[in-house]
């Protein structure tokens, strides 16, 4: 019964999955006027994509292989970053223009020569949030392809997306800012405190949370922005609609229900417990598709659902929260972004039918009004 709901699920939530155009992501936010280096204009767009193009294989029906795996470790004593993929060109002559990469260098190539033409690799930035040195919420930075007279000369600027990009929220001296350093990459704390986030619905973040320049001797070298990702499903569609979900590398989150918000945990009970920081909706704002969540039935005979409400576990350690309100950002979510799409796995363990026929309402009643 279980995998019969499951399968319910993803149908529903694949029913949303239509073609759109390329979406116009204009990213000029008024950097400070420094001297750029040169580079191609199609490596500079995809410089400045979203982060998610790391994680996704975005491949092209008649590509034969293009595998990529991107893994980042962060513990406390210990930052790894491992980086291995594999690609192999397509062998049509479609006259399309992309962009690629051999690991040792960048280039552009045209389908139609088959010639590529190599250009200087790029310092390669990303934003993350980290628990820092505190412990606490801290804006990290992540910093590839980065020689040892870049580090001695580079400097980072960091600003706050919605603020005046005038303002210089920090500037640090990478060289007395790196905390790790594995070959030509670089871990940085940059003591900023990450803010406690209220968004609803009605409150929605802006695209770009932060954002950062690289800069040696006046010219920046490598630029990123901590991105919201509200719609990267609609930006990469094209590619997306027709991709096997088996070659999707989707980001998601396990007991997706078990959140509290910015606590400390009093017990290793509540520790084990609560294994997110972020509500649903915000989860879905930082570009999470997909969703597991371990529903136990709880008998109420005013129910409308079989008799049944339903509360987030993890394992055996009650939540104390409801499946339903979550669903239902899910589904406001999906209202507002018509584009995207939510994959979905209840882990139960019920035990009568009338638990599952329960849940399945619940499910029809709130994310089936998302179903065109």
């Amino acid at each position: 019964m279980k995998n019969v709901l499951i399968v319910f699920v993803l149908a529903v939530t694949l029913a949303n999955q239509v073609s759109v155009g390329e979406k116009d992501r204009n990213r000029d936010f008024g950097r400070p006027k420094h001297r750029r280096g040169s580079r191609s204009e199609s490596h500079r767009k995809t410089q400045r994509g979203t982060q998610w193009a790391d994680l996704i294989s975005a491949t092209l029906p008649d590509y034969k292989t293009m595998e990529r795996s991107f893994t980042i470790e962060n513990t406390r004593n210990n930052i790894e970053y491992t980086k291995s993929y594999s690609e192999s060109m397509r062998n049509s002559t479609d006259g399309e223009v992309g962009t690629g990469s051999t690991g040792m260098e960048t280039f552009d190539y045209e389908t139609t020569t088959g010639t590529p033409e190599f250009v200087e690799e790029e310092v390669v930035m990303s934003f993350v949030i980290a628990t820092g040195f505190s412990h606490s919420r801290e804006l990290g930075v992540i910093i590839r392809g980065i020689n040892q007279d870049q580090i001695d000369e580079a400097v980072l600027e960091v600003y706050e997306g919605f603020s005046d990009p005038s303002d210089n929220l920090r500037r640090l001296d990478v060289r007395k800012w790196i905390y790790n350093r594995k070959g030509d990459s670089i871990y940085i704390f940059t003591g900023i405190h990450v803010k406690e986030t209220s968004w609803s619905k009605h409150n929605y973040p802006p695209s770009d949370w932060y954002r950062g320049i690289l800069i040696v001797d006046e010219v920046v070298i490598g630029e990123a922005t901590l991105p919201t990702d509200k719609e990267w499903m609609a930006t990469y569609m094209d590619r997306l609609a027709y991709m096997p979900i088996i070659y999707m590398a989707v980001p998601g989150t396990l007991t997706s229900g078990a959140f509290r918000r910015y606590k400390h945990y009093e017990t290793n009970v509540a520790r084990v417990t609560y294994t997110q920081e972020e509500d649903i909706l915000t989860q879905l704002i930082y570009g999470i598709r997909s969703f597991e969540f371990q529903p136990v039935a709880v008998a109420r005979m005013d129910s409308a659902y079989s008799g049944y409400d339903y509360f987030i576990y993890n394992g055996h350690n009650p939540t104390g929260r409801r499946l339903q309100p979550m669903l239902e950002d899910i589904h406001s979510y999906l209202v507002n972004h018509k584009h995207e799409v939510v994959f979905i796995n209840f882990d139960t363990d019920f035990k009568e039918d009338e638990e599952l026929y329960g849940l399945a309402g619940l499910i029809e009643e709130t994310i089936g009004k998302s179903v065109n």
